[in-house]
C-alpha cells in the first residue's frame, strides 16, 4: 500500500490552508453570534420592553431620586435624562412619523402612567433618511424598526400630563460586522497568518541549521553519527544524500589509510633487505651513510602512516574514555625535567582538566609539542588555563604569516628540507588532526618568552 509522504511545499500549504480554514470557522461563530445578539437587543419589542420599565421606575420617584434613577439605568446604547416641570429639554427637528408609531407602542404596554407626548428624531445628519420619498413600512412597529435599521441614534422625549419630562438616546447596536468589526478582523487574521507562516519559515530552516552544524562538525570529525531524518521528503533526501558523502568520505580515507599501510609494509621489507646488504659495504663512512637514509625513510613512512590515521579519529573511537590530562601531562614534564631539560610547569593545585578521548593520542600530542619547544629553544613552559592548554619556548618562533601554514602536511619552514632541522613536516599536522577529532582546536602565536606559543582548546566534562 502507498503511504503519501507530503513534501515541504504541500505541508506549508496545508498549514496555511488550515489556519484560513479555521479563521473562515472562528469568523462565522463570531459573525453569526453577535448578529444574533444584536437582532435580539435591537428588536423594537426589546426596546421599548425596556424604555418602558426603565422610564415607570424612574417617574415612580421624586425628582432628585428621579435623576440618580436615570443616571443608574444608563448605559452606552441606551441613555435616560429626567427633567422637570420647568426644565426644557430640546432635542431638535422631530419626525412626526416615528413620534406617532412610538406613542401608539408605549399607549399599548400601558406601563407609563400619565403619558401625554412623544417626540422622536435622529442624530444630526441622519435626517437624510426621512426627507421626502423616504419610504416608511405599514404598521408602528415597523416603522420603528425601519428607523432603528438605518439611524445611527433615535432620540425619544416622553413628556407626562403634570409636566415631567424623560429623554430616551437609543443607539442601535451595529454589531462586530460593522466597519471597525471588519478591520479588526483584517488586522486579527493577517497577523495570525504572518505568525503561522514565521512558524513554517522556521521550521524549514531549522533543518538547514543542522546541516549546516553537520557540515562544520564533519570537517573536524570523519566519525560523526549520521543525521536523522525529519519525515519530510526533501529534507530526508538532502539528509540521505549528507550521509552518503559522509560514508564515502570515510570510505576513502579509510581506503587511503589501507593503502598507505600496505605501502608502507612493502617499503619496510624493502629497507630491511637494503639494511643486511649495507653490511658488505666495505667502506665505513659509506655504509653509515646508508643506514641513516634508511633510518630515515622508515621515519617518514612511520610520520606518513601516523598522519594518515590520525585524521580518521573521532570521539566514538574504541579506545576513547574519561581521562585527567593534569597527571600525565605533569608525567611528560618530570620525564623531559629528568633528562636534564628545562620544563616549567603552571599548574595550580588541585587543577584538573577532565576530557573524553584516547589517551595514547593525546600523550602523543603533547609530548610532540614539548619536545618541539625544547628542540628550538632552550626551555619550555607549560600552563593550564580554563579550556587551554599552553605550551611555550624561548625560540625563534614562527612568523605570523607562516602559523597557518605549518599545519600543511609536508611543510616546514625550514626551506633545505633537512630532517635534523626541520623534520617530516608532519608533526603539527598529526597533532592538528588529533585535537580536531577531539573536538578541539590549536592555533599558534607569539610567547612571552620570545618564542612559540601553542594554545590547545579541549571540551571539558563537567565544565
Amino acid at each position: 500500500m502507498l503511504k503519501w509522504r507530503p513534501g515541504l511545499t504541500a505541508r506549508s500549504v496545508l498549514i496555511l490552508l488550515a489556519t484560513v480554514l479555521v479563521l473562515q470557522i472562528i469568523w462565522a461563530v463570531v459573525f453569526v453570534a453577535g448578529r444574533l445578539h444584536v437582532q435580539k437587543n435591537n428588536s423594537i419589542g426589546h426596546i421599548l420592553r425596556e424604555v418602558s420599565k426603565t422610564a415607570s421606575d424612574i417617574f415612580g420617584h421624586d425628582a432628585h431620586e428621579a435623576e440618580e434613577e436615570a443616571a443608574e439605568h444608563s448605559n452606552y446604547f441606551i441613555n435616560y435624562q429626567y427633567f422637570g416641570p420647568d426644565q426644557e429639554p430640546k432635542i431638535g427637528w422631530v419626525n412626526p412619523h416615528l413620534s406617532k408609531s412610538m406613542k401608539r407602542m408605549l399607549d399599548r404596554r400601558n406601563q407609563v402612567s400619565g403619558l401625554d407626548q412623544v417626540q422622536v428624531n435622529t442624530r444630526k445628519g441622519d435626517e437624510r433618511f426621512f426627507q421626502p420619498g423616504f419610504h416608511f413600512p405599514h404598521g408602528p412597529r415597523a416603522r420603528l424598526s425601519r428607523a432603528l435599521s438605518v439611524a445611527s441614534q433615535l432620540n425619544v422625549l416622553l413628556i407626562l400630563d403634570d409636566g415631567r419630562k424623560l429623554v430616551v438616546e437609543i443607539k442601535p447596536r451595529r454589531g462586530f460586522y460593522g466597519v471597525g468589526g471588519l478591520v479588526f478582523m483584517l488586522i486579527f487574521s493577517v497577523a495570525v497568518l504572518t505568525l503561522v507562516a514565521l512558524w513554517v519559515v522556521r521550521r524549514v530552516t531549522k533543518p538547514l541549521m543542522s546541516f549546516a552544524e553537520a557540515a562544520t562538525a564533519l570537517g573536524e570529525n570523519i566519525n560523526q553519527k549520521p543525521l536523522e531524518k525529519s519525515g519530510i521528503k526533501e529534507i530526508d533526501t538532502t539528509v540521505d544524500a549528507f550521509n552518503s558523502m559522509q560514508t564515502s568520505v570515510k570510505e576513502l580515507l579509510d581506503s587511503r589509510t589501507l593503502m598507505i599501510g600496505a605501502m608502507s609494509h612493502d617499503v619496510r621489507t624493502l629497507l630491511t633487505r637494503l639494511r643486511l646488504r649495507t653490511e658488505f659495504i666495505d667502506d665505513e663512512k659509506q655504509r653509515t651513510k646508508a643506514e641513516s637514509d634508511i633510518i630515515e625513510m622508515e621515519q617518514i613512512l612511520s610520520s606518513s602512516l601516523e598522519f594518515s590515521a590520525s585524521s580518521d579519529f573521532g570521539l566514538n573511537n574504541d579506545n576513547s574514555e574519561l581521562l585527567d590530562l593534569v597527571p600525565m601531562l605533569t608525567v611528560l614534564c618530570d620525564d623531559l625535567a629528568e633528562n636534564g631539560k628545562i620544563v616549567e610547569v603552571d599548574v595550580p593545585l588541585g587543577q584538573t582538566f577532565v576530557v573524553q578521548g584516547d589517551a595514547m593520542l593525546l600523550k602523543r600530542v603533547f609530548e610532540n609539542l614539548l619536545n618541539n619547544a625544547l628542540k628550538f629553544g632552550s626551555r619550555a613552559k607549560l600552563s593550564i588555563a580554563h579550556n587551554h592548554i599552553v605550551v611555550e619556548d624561548d625560540g625563534p618562533g614562527i612568523a605570523a604569516d607562516e602559523q597557518e601554514k605549518v599545519f600543511r602536511p609536508y611543510y616546514r619552514v625550514e626551506a633545505s628540507r633537512n630532517r635534523e632541522t626541520g623534520g617530516t613536516g608532519l608533526g603539527l599536522a598529526i597533532a592538528q588532526n588529533i585535537i580536531h577529532g577531539h573536538g578541539g582546536t590549536i592555533e599558534l602565536g607569539r610567547s612571552q618568552l620570545g618564542g612559540l606559543k601553542v594554545t590547545v582548546s579541549l571540551p571539558q566534562k563537567g565544565s
